[in-house]
C-alpha cells in the first residue's frame, strides 16, 4: 500500500489474551476525508497467520476505498 511522507499509512498491533488485534488507517493527501480505517482479530499461533491476518486488513482497507 506504501506509505509515505505524503501518504499517510499506520497499523497497531496488540495481543489481547489469545487474539492478535490489528487496526490500520490509510489516509489520501489529496482528499479532504478522513482516513480509510480497517481492523480484524484472530487467534494466532505462528508467524504466516499473523501475515494473514495482516493481508487480511490491507484488504479491508482497499475494499473501503484505500488505493
Amino acid at each position: 500500500m506504501g506509505g509515505s511522507c505524503s501518504m499517510p499509512l499506520a497499523a497497531h498491533a496488540r495481543f489481547d489474551g489469545e487474539y492478535l488485534q490489528l487496526e490500520a488507517a490509510r489516509g489520501d493527501p489529496e482528499q479532504a476525508s478522513a482516513p480509510v480505517r480497517a481492523r480484524s482479530a484472530e487467534v494466532i499461533g505462528t508467524l504466516d497467520e499473523a501475515a494473514a491476518l495482516g493481508t487480511a486488513v490491507a484488504a479491508r482497507l482497499r475494499a473501503a476505498g484505500a488505493h
